[in-house]
């Protein structure tokens, strides 16, 4: 696991139109409902926007933009979740090979994020919680079959 919140050493790169506070101009931001807002509204008309392009933006512009606007939308949820713990536990190919994109996830969240070293970290945790909340039966094997 990786405490990413502490990892000076993989510090995301900024992009060149990111605000600082010697620049007045502002990155390029975006509100990424490409198919529509999921979680938390579910409206499915809802579109997508990028906003604050200039002539200097560049792609790294564009995708740190797009990125930070999923990790928001992502850092929604959590929030209406109540903030359930003092980590995310987290998995999957793109944050494991993307050290920047799980600092930004880490950023807005604002808690530290470790990373799952398991694959198939999502089905795994899945089966764990139905484990955890199955009753167990006396001569049941695997939830099939009858009473032995």
């Amino acid at each position: 696991r990786l405490d990413v919140q502490q990892r000076n050493e993989n510090a995301v790169p900024q992009p060149a139109g990111k605000a600082d506070s010697k620049s007045t101009v502002m990155a390029a931001t975006a509100l990424p409902l490409l198919a529509g807002e999921r979680s938390p509204g579910y409206h499915a008309e809802a579109s997508g926007t990028l906003h604050g392009l200039r002539l200097d933006t560049t792609p790294l512009d564009i995708l740190h933009a797009l990125l930070e606007g999923v990790a928001l939308r992502l850092r929604l949820i959590f929030e209406l979740m109540g903030t359930p713990g003092e980590y995310v536990l987290a998995g999957g190919g793109a944050l494991v090979q993307s050290k920047a994109w799980t600092q930004i996830m880490a950023d807005a969240l604002g808690v530290p994020l470790h990373l799952a070293d398991t694959p198939q970290a999502t089905a795994r945790g899945v089966a764990l919680l139905i484990a955890e909340h199955q009753p167990v039966r006396a001569g049941r094997r695997g939830g099939t079959g009858d009473a032995a």
